[in-house]
């Protein structure tokens, strides 16, 4: 292929790019602790219209687009996901808020108020201090009283309140990932994915380079 055909090829993917971006998602297991679920975290909720189940709970090691991997947590509480499977082609990504739930802005603030979490404890807590920003309606958030309740083991319902009584004005960017028929997810270090805006650059400098080359042979 010559560098004209390849120039505009570049400039053409680019260009679709900006109007579609795939994504794959795998789900590595729970990110700080045993992908067991007889040593995972396990909590009981009980969230007005969503009823009542037991779950694993802690944040996930995500690998979007074959990429380094992050941790993500649960934002759906009745579907589903699978660990070690193939790569999930229904996802796709937004910067959010996600509408419903309505509480879903002040993620940001939750984040920003647990700081670096790197335990299976803190993992487990901050799982259920999310759900517990999304789904509450009285107004005030504590895992085990309101409209969303959560039963877990003590500390991890105790590290969970003290998250959510931090929460201030400060913020951090997030990053969903959003599926119709998985759970979605939300991690608080959006994950780099390639620039549409610089791709359609690198396509439409290589078009120049090869204008310019051909003007000097005319030259």
């Amino acid at each position: 292929m010559n560098i004209k055909l390849l120039a505009c090829s570049l400039a053409i993917m680019t260009t679709t790019s900006l109007f579609a971006s795939p994504i794959t998602v795998e789900f590595k297991g729970f990110a700080y602790e045993s992908n067991s679920p007889t040593s995972s975290y396990v909590s009981t909720f009980n969230v007005s219209g969503q009823g009542s189940e037991t779950v694993y709970i802690g944040g996930y090691s995500t690998v979007v687009n074959g990429g380094p991997s992050f941790v993500s947590y649960c934002v759906d509480l009745k579907q589903s996901l699978d660990f070690n499977k193939p790569a999930y082609l229904d996802y796709t990504s937004t910067s959010g808020p996600l509408s419903p739930p309505a509480n879903s802005h002040a993620l940001g603030n939750l984040f920003a108020a647990a700081g670096p979490v790197l335990t299976p404890l803190k993992s487990a807590a901050l799982q259920l201090a999310v759900w517990e920003v999304l789904y509450e309606t009285t107004g005030t958030y504590n895992v085990t009283s309101g409209s969303a309740s959560f039963s877990a083991a003590p500390t991890v319902q105790t590290e969970a309140n003290i998250f959510l009584a931090h929460m201030g004005s400060d913020s951090v960017p997030l990053q969903y990932y959003v599926s119709p028929t998985h759970q979605d997810v939300v991690t608080p270090t959006p994950v780099p994915e390639p620039s549409p805006m610089l791709m359609l650059s690198m396509g439409l400098g290589l078009l120049g380079i090869f204008k310019l080359n051909k003007q000097r042979k005319i030259t």
